[in-house]
């Protein structure tokens, strides 16, 4: 902000504007209220301190908001969290300028670091030695934040105003930490561990209506739903049962090795069955030409089933520490009432997650 005043008075100078008027202004120079805002929120008990600077950002604004965190980071016994999302309107520079971020956040003084915006994926992608993971979801994020923000907490919360979901994350952090109550112990979530809470639906075989839940409202995994994905749309297509070689996956081993054979049938059968990843490699690259095709027909399944936006993240659907995926027993309904007689045509049964 002060290079910003410096330049504009040197502009008026250059104009040959009369600038004592203008200094008078300056003396009444009051900062934006949300830079740097530090403020406390109670939540179950908690103490929990939130630095919001989510009016604006730039690279030394983004510098500036760590180094503030990290100064403050020692009056602080709870969870220390950085919490961005990314810098808008840096055009063909956006990649070049957020990886100039990674020493900082790697050097930061955080336990968590929660990213937002396919602009930070750089930055996850590319720090090392620090528990920092990437959402697609605002609201999954926030989810998580609640768990994670214990007693005596320290978050920082920063992003660009325009063109990014982060800014409702901090409008509406506050408000849902007072009225958060957890039924977890703060060790049992989320990054690095399962989500042993487990929840559900049953469904009547007459009418495929809903008939008891348990927990339905905070059902979450820790996994994407890929794979189930694919199996309904291999299911649609008339598919020539031959045989197949693996190709060469990053996760090929034991049985699943280079060259293994496998009948297309096989491949996409054990989608229902807990599949190893490198089927799943194997099954995407049979029914999908390219990338981006892939994508049109993932992004048409979660538009048209009303999926959770995260329920989808990766190609294997694997629990990864660094990608933040989630889909609930809604998800898993809707596409039952569609599906269902594919979903249990093998066995009755439909089981997914390497784990």
């Amino acid at each position: 902000m002060i290079e910003n005043s410096l330049a504009v008075v040197l502009c008026l100078m250059n104009l040959k504007v009369d600038l004592s008027s203008c200094l008078n202004h300056l003396k009444e120079f009051k900062s934006f209220k949300k830079v740097l805002e530090i403020k406390e929120v109670e939540s179950q008990n908690n103490t929990i301190t939130l630095i919001d600077d989510t009016h604006n950002a730039s690279l030394p604004a983004m510098i500036n908001a760590i180094e503030a965190f990290n100064s403050q980071c020692k009056y602080f016994s709870g969870n220390k969290i950085i919490a961005i999302g990314k810098i808008s309107d840096l055009g063909a520079q956006s990649k070049e300028i957020h990886k100039k971020l990674i020493t900082y956040i790697e050097e930061s003084k955080a336990d968590y670091v929660l990213c937002l915006d396919d602009e930070t994926r750089v930055i996850v992608n590319n720090t090392k030695n620090k528990n920092i993971t990437w959402y697609n979801d605002p609201d999954l994020l926030l989810k998580d934040l609640l768990y994670m923000a214990n007693k005596d907490s320290l978050i920082l919360l920063k992003s660009s105003v325009t063109d990014t979901q982060f800014p409702k994350i901090a409008q509406k952090l506050p408000i849902e930490l007072k009225k958060f109550k957890a039924d977890l112990s703060e060790n049992d979530y989320p990054t690095g561990k399962k989500f042993n809470q487990y929840a559900y639906l049953k469904i009547s075989n007459k009418t495929d209506q809903i008939v008891e839940t348990y927990n339905a409202e905070n059902s979450s995994t820790i996994s994407g739903i890929a794979p189930v994905l694919y199996y309904i749309y291999a299911k649609g297509k008339n598919i020539e049962n031959k045989n197949v070689q693996l190709k060469k996956w990053p996760t090929n081993k034991g049985r699943y090795i280079e060259g293994a054979s496998f009948s297309e049938n096989d491949v996409i059968n054990a989608m229902s069955d807990s599949p190893h990843p490198s089927l799943i490699y194997q099954l995407s690259d049979l029914l999908f030409d390219k990338e981006k095709h892939r994508l049109k027909v993932i992004n048409e399944f979660v538009h048209n089933y009303n999926l959770s936006k995260s329920a989808v993240v990766n190609l294997t659907g694997r629990y990864r520490k660094k990608e933040r995926q989630s889909f609930t027993v809604y998800d898993l309904y809707n596409l039952y009432i569609k599906h269902k007689d594919i979903l249990l045509s093998n066995d009755h049964k439909f089981v997914f997650g390497d784990q």
